[in-house]
């Protein structure tokens, strides 16, 4: 019996929102000492810019790979260890050696 479960992005939302909110919790002090707003703002958008997708990507790459692996009888564990570990390099190392037959 296939178990159904919600869009991979309904998954990944939460998780976007959490990374945005720390990061402006991160920035918050800079701006209630009167610091330089300008460069705190400049460089939480940059920081947006570059680790939210980051992570978004990390995210798929593990939600994929435990969907692939489940469908091939196989368990995730040591898949998702490659991705956290190597990174997208860890998913073509998962590729490679992954098993063939798919249920």
């Amino acid at each position: 019996m296939k178990r159904k479960s919600g869009s991979q992005w309904s998954k990944i939302g939460p998780i976007v929102v959490a990374v945005i909110i720390l990061l402006l919790a991160l920035a918050s002090p800079a701006f209630a000492q009167g610091g330089d707003t300008l460069g705190v703002g400049l460089s939480l958008g940059a920081i947006c810019l570059i680790v939210i997708p980051i992570v978004a990507v990390y995210v798929w790459m593990i939600l994929w790979i435990r969907k692939d692996a489940a469908q091939r009888g196989q368990s995730g564990c040591m898949p998702i260890a490659l991705v956290l570990i190597f990174g997208p390099i860890g998913l073509v190392i998962w590729l490679l050696m992954r098993p063939k037959d798919q249920v």
